[in-house]
Parts: structure tokens; sequence; C-alpha cells
């Protein structure tokens, strides 16, 4: 899985579960920038997030609510509500298209998830408190749509700051259950499996242990979970969240753990915001397959700050060029 070079010359460096190849560059970080990357407001108008603007979103789905408050109003912690743009739309079925090897209607659920009624930009701007409840709203949502035959794989994310695609910027996440596994999930899942049959036992398990050992690209280590710059970080300052247990599924995380993992995304955005200047980011909820069996899987949580962008050669070849060894960018979010 790699050893640290201590050098300052690029590096090629091959990810050996899936493969793939990222070029560490650090002269790239030198170059000029006519272009200003810093996250700005976006807002124009009423904020339709904001608590007593619900007439301004789609009717809830899902919501935390304060006992004597009543749907579609004032009263809610967090709220699940339909995109009102969606990427794909809501069937209850497979027969709602007419499903083909290479072409069929855009069938799935498209949700926004409110993560709160303050109007706040980071989850560093919430409490503890207020994250562990959004942590269990995702999973039951995730639990919900489980249920779903005709979904197989959704993915939970957050777009922070223009520079990361966000569109507003009160606090809230997306969620996105498609029928189909993506591709790219798709080949990490088989390649999970083939390690584990080869290895024996689970690949992220293996690569925890070793990241625990050396403990260079260790940002930090709290309540069951470890956060860690990738050996193979594609993007600089990218940065993943394993719980330290073996597990496949997020959804199945027990209501006792989502406190730690609430504080350790936290610290995590908030050692990111104060030592990268407060950059957009994206954060990625990567879990297993609805209803497929993946104990060779380890979910995780990626970070991707938007702090360099995909070029040319990035686009054209899929081999990312990161300007920051991921060793020294976990020296400098562990520093306080």
């Amino acid at each position: 899985m790699g050893t640290i070079s201590t050098g300052k010359k690029p590096e090629f460096r091959k990810d050996p579960l899936t493969g793939r190849w990222v070029i560490i560059a650090p002269g790239r970080s030198q170059r000029p920038q006519d272009y200003d990357t810093a996250v700005r407001r976006v807002r124009s108008g009423p904020c339709p997030f904001c608590e007593g603007n619900e007439s301004e979103t789609t009717p809830e789905i899902l919501a935390r609510r304060h006992p004597d408050s009543q749907p579609n109003g004032p009263g809610w912690r967090v709220r699940v509500v339909s995109n009102k743009y969606p990427a794909v739309h809501c069937g209850t079925s497979p027969d709602d298209c007419a499903f083909a090897a290479s072409c069929f209607p855009g069938l799935g659920v498209h949700d926004v998830i409110v993560d709160t009624p303050r109007h706040v930009i980071s989850l560093t701007d919430m409490t503890t408190s207020e994250v562990t409840e959004l942590l269990d709203v995702f999973r039951e949502r995730l639990a919900q749509l489980s249920n779903e035959p005709y979904l197989e794989y959704a993915l939970i994310f957050k777009n922070v700051g223009p520079t990361a695609g966000a569109s507003l910027e009160h606090s809230h996440s997306q969620l996105l259950a498609i029928p189909i596994i993506p591709p790219s999930f798709s080949s990490e899942l088989e390649a999970a499996r083939r390690w584990s049959e080869r290895e024996g036992g689970c690949y992220y398990c293996q690569l925890l242990s070793q990241e625990h050992t050396q403990g260079e690209r260790i940002v930090l280590r709290h309540g069951g979970f470890t956060a860690f710059c990738p050996f193979v970080s594609r993007f600089a300052y990218e940065t993943w969240i394993l719980p330290d247990a073996h597990e496949e599924r997020f959804e199945a995380l027990t209501p006792s753990s989502l406190a730690g993992l609430a504080e350790t995304i936290r610290n995590v955005l908030k050692t990111i915001e104060t030592h990268l200047g407060k950059p957009g980011y994206n954060v990625l909820f990567h879990t297993a397959p609805f209803r497929k069996k993946s104990p060779y899987f380890h979910w995780r949580i990626e970070v991707l700050p938007s702090v360099s962008r995909a070029a040319g050669f990035e686009w054209g070849t899929g081999i990312h060029i990161n300007p920051v060894f991921p060793e020294e960018a976990a020296q400098t979010l562990r520093t306080s």
C-alpha cells in the first residue's frame, strides 16, 4: 500500500485495489493563478431552506420535528424534501419503465436534506447533537429506500460552496438513489471481492491497520473512526473517514456510534476550513448497494476540498494530478 516519499520530486502512485493511478506533483502548487476560487455567497433572495419558508420547497418526505409542530410548517430540526430540479424522476416499481440493456427512463429518487432550520453554511456551524440527528436521518432515509425493489444504489453527498457545485449556501445534503450500480463503484466492489478471496479478510480493514501503524497520513482518530489522507489521493487534502470496526453499510450504524462520527466529521471539516481558508468541498457517503451482500466492502466518507481542479490531462487519461503529498496534507491538517 505504499511507503512515504521524502523528496519533493513528482511521484506516480497506484491504488493496489482498483489499479487507479495518480501523479503527486508538488511543483504544480506553485503555478500562477489568475482565477479567484474563494467561496462566495450565492443568495439572491429569501432562502427556501430557512424555517418559515417551507412553502418554497416541495412537500416534506421525512422530518424531525417538535411534537406540537405541523408538517410543512415551522418547528422542524431536519427536513427531507424532493429536489425541485431532480436528476431522476420518482417511480414505484420496475413496471414504470421498460428496462433495456443500454437505455431506459431516468427512474430514481433525488432528495434534498435540509440539515438545519438555521441559515448556516457548514456542519461546523452546527452542534454535535444537531449533526448526530442529521446522520440519523441519513440512516433512516437509506433504510426506507432499501425496501424499494427497483433501486439498487444510493449516494448521499454534500456540495459546500460554489466551487464544489453548491447552488444554495444554506447547509444541506442530497441523496440520489438509482436502479443501477455505477460502473466505477461496481468495479471497486469486484476488486474488493477478488482481494478478499486472494488475501483473506477485508482490504479496507488492512488499509486501516497499515495507516494506524505508519501514522503519517492519519488526521485524527476519535470515537471508533479514523480520518486519514489516502496514500493514492486524487485531490489535495483529500480525506477519508472509515469506521475502525468492519461494517459494509452506513445505515447499519448503531445509534451509540452516531455521536462519535458526528464529532469526527465536524473536526475534519473544521481543520480543513481553518488551514485551507474555508474552501468549497464535497462530502461523499459511500455505502454498499441495497440488498446486495458485500461483506468485503467497508463503508466510508470522502471529503474532497476544492483547492485544485481536474483539467485536460485528468479528463483525457483518468489520471489525477495532485499537487500535495498526502503525508504533508495530513501533517498540515493535524496541526492545531
